[in-house]
C-alpha cells in the first residue's frame, strides 16, 4: 500500500513529533509498505535509518513571521496548492496528517481523497502563551480542519480533552 505522512516540521529539526513522525513511517515502511513523507524542510531522508522516501512541499516564506498567516490567503493557498500537486503525483492510498496546524489546515482546504487522518501533537493545542492558539488565534480553523478530516487523534487524554474543548468531534 502507498501511504503518505504529510507533516510541517521534520528531521533533521529535532523534536519528539519529529520522530514519532520517522519511527512511523519506518514502521509502515518494515510492513512492506511504500511510504513518503512530505514536509516544508527537506527533499531527502536526513536519519541514517529512514526507510522511506521523502518529498518537501513549498510554502511561502515570511508566513510564520506573520501573526496567524500560516492560515490566511495567499500563505495558505500557496502551500495546499503545492501539497495537492504532490499528493496527486504520488496517489496514496491512505494519508498520514500531523499537525493540526498548520498542515491539518492546509489538507481540509485541498480536501484530498482518501481522506486524511490528523494527529496532532501539542503544540497547537496547547494553551500556553508559546501554542499556536494563544499565539495566533486559530481555535476556529483549527476545529473546522479537525473536523473535516477523516479522523482526529489525540495522542493523550489531555490533549484529547483540548480537542473536545475547542469543538472537535
Amino acid at each position: 500500500m502507498r501511504i503518505a505522512v504529510v507533516t510541517g516540521s521534520f528531521l533533521p529539526a529535532v523534536g519528539g513529533a519529529e520522530y514519532v513522525v520517522h519511527n512511523l513511517a519506518n514502521g509502515w515502511a518494515d510492513q512492506g509498505h511504500e511510504v513518503r513523507v512530505f514536509n516544508v524542510l527537506s527533499n531527502r531522508a536526513a536519519h541514517a535509518e529512514a526507510r522511506y522516501d521523502v518529498s518537501r512541499y513549498r510554502y511561502l516564506r515570511g508566513s510564520s513571521l506573520v501573526k496567524g498567516a500560516m492560515h490566511w490567503f495567499p500563505f495558505s493557498q500557496y502551500a495546499s496548492r503545492d501539497l495537492k500537486r504532490r499528493l496527486v503525483a504520488y496517489d496514496p492510498a491512505v494519508i498520514s496528517a500531523h499537525f493540526g496546524y498548520p498542515v491539518g489546515v492546509w489538507l481540509s482546504r485541498i480536501k484530498p481523497l482518501p481522506r486524511f487522518l490528523v494527529t496532532c501533537h501539542g503544540r497547537e493545542l496547547t494553551k500556553f502563551a508559546w501554542g499556536t492558539r494563544q499565539r495566533y488565534g486559530t481555535d476556529g480553523v483549527l476545529a473546522s480542519a479537525l473536523n473535516r478530516s477523516g479522523g482526529a487523534v489525540a495522542i493523550s487524554s489531555h490533549a484529547r480533552m483540548l480537542m473536545e474543548e475547542l469543538g472537535v468531534r
